[in-house]
């Protein structure tokens, strides 16, 4: 079963990221690529685990130059304008999403 993405907050609904994982082998060496789409943001800083992420705006939306195994989610933030600033730094002014896995240690 798929979880929705539709947060309710009082008498309006919010879409959330998505987070989907797909095995692109003939595009990409058999490597896992993850995409984030559904997202309110045009151009944001992506962090994972405390660090800057790179990735390709697509069609299918922000895909992520790492790999991450969906199991291994343990949040996803999505913070705008002002929140994101202070939650990161100015860079982040456009947006921020930060993604935090599960500790595999």
């Amino acid at each position: 079963m798929n979880a929705d993405p539709t947060m309710l907050f009082g008498t309006y609904s919010k879409r959330m990221p998505v987070f989907t994982t797909k095995d692109e082998t003939k595009e990409e060496s058999g490597k896992i690529v993850n995409y984030l789409y559904d997202t309110p943001l045009e151009d944001p800083v992506i962090l994972v685990d405390g660090k800057e992420a790179t990735y390709k705006k697509t069609k299918m939306g922000f895909k992520l130059d790492q790999a991450i195994y969906p199991r291994d989610l343990k949040t996803i933030r999505v913070f705008k304008d002002d929140k994101a600033v202070a939650e990161y730094n100015e860079s982040a002014r456009k947006g921020l999403i930060v993604i935090v896995t599960k500790d595999t240690n």
